[in-house]
């Protein structure tokens, strides 16, 4: 504060930290699954506290939270010297996908709180997996809900508004919120982990409901991409496993994406990822994934020969076979399913 004889100005402020700063969060927090089915966490120190003074890493610990209910962190170590933690206290004999945050913390206290990080644990289920959300509930578990950008959701209903309909079986169904997203919204939910070790041909159905408004001058880009993930990787797409909702105007239609690719793998998780078009939402009932060679014996093939031949273009939707017109087919007699090309 400056002083004359006419009195004081005003003060002009100046402020720094000293000694021990608040850690900021620990980055690039990973978690996978050991030998022995624990969750192993791993992640890199704070060099730099909240304030910006530098931080040291030798003098930091670490507290871990697990939540695996998707409501409350709880608090299941502390004290942690290193950068690595094994939740050996985790419950694996029953699936489940916890999520899990690390702190660290310094002499001046508690920084911020991690990025989450979450891996399946426990058994694989194996085949085959039947969803039809009957009233309204899922009834297997777990099924994981990503928010992959700009806020994007799936949300489990009995009930759509735009596109306007009910599920297609039972009393409930899963909606990727297109219409009250924005352009570019993204969400995946994928199903629990299951095992595909003995399996020949695995396949996944579904019905998706699809809506040209074109005529009405309502065209927008929403789709769903199927996904699959294998022993823990990161969710990459399947093959045939696109559907733009704008493709069709058949509504509830039975969809097929043969998962052949995958059979013989030991844990893999499918996942359905919404993009919105800021269109209208994207409707989902009835999901199957079953072994659809599973009634074979052996080395003895059934005689499929006399068996109604079914054809399903890469979307899965049924093509009539008089009206195939040249691109890649899935060709379906009995439980033989063949890809084919029509030129």
């Amino acid at each position: 504060v400056a002083v004359n004889d006419e009195g004081e100005s005003i003060a002009v402020y100046a402020s720094a930290y000293c000694g021990e700063d608040f850690p900021e969060a620990p980055d690039n927090l990973r978690v996978t699954v050991n030998a022995d089915g624990y969750p192993t966490l791993t992640w890199d120190a704070p060099v730099t506290g909240l304030n910006g003074l530098p931080v040291d890493p030798a003098k930091l610990t670490y507290k871990v939270l697990r939540d695996v209910t998707g409501r409350h962190p709880e608090t299941i170590a502390e004290g942690i010297a290193g950068t690595t933690f094994t939740d050996t206290g985790l419950d694996i004999t029953a699936q489940a996908y916890p999520y899990y945050y690390v702190v660290a913390t310094s002499s001046a206290g508690d920084g911020r709180q991690s990025l989450p990080a979450g891996t399946y644990t426990g058994p694989a289920y194996p085949l085959p997996l039947t969803e039809t959300f009957k009233d309204c509930t899922l009834h297997t578990s777990p099924w994981i809900l990503q928010s992959l950008a700009l806020g994007g959701a799936w949300e489990l209903n009995y009930v759509s508004t735009f596109p306007g309909s009910g599920p297609y079986v039972d009393d409930g169904m899963l909606i990727f919120i297109g219409f009250r997203s924005v352009e570019g919204a993204q969400a995946r939910i994928s199903t629990p982990l299951l095992t595909f070790e003995n399996a020949v041909a695995p396949e996944l159905r579904f019905h998706f409901y699809y809506l040209d408004m074109s005529s009405e001058d309502l065209r927008f880009d929403d789709y769903m991409e199927v996904e699959a993930s294998v022993d823990g990787s990161e969710f990459t797409p399947v093959e045939g496993g696109r559907f733009v909702q704008h493709d069709a105007d058949s509504r509830w239609t039975e969809c097929v994406v043969p998962l052949h690719a995958y059979a013989g793998k030991k844990m893999v998780a499918i996942g359905f990822h919404g993009y919105s078009g800021g269109g209208f939402n994207l409707l989902l009932d009835n999901i199957r994934i079953t072994d659809s060679d599973n009634n074979a014996i052996g080395d003895v093939e059934a005689d499929t020969s006399a068996l109604p031949v079914e054809y399903f273009n890469l979307q899965g939707m049924r093509v009539d076979a008089g009206a195939l017109t040249p691109g890649i087919y899935i060709r379906r007699q009995g439980t033989k399913t063949t890809k084919i090309a029509v030129r």
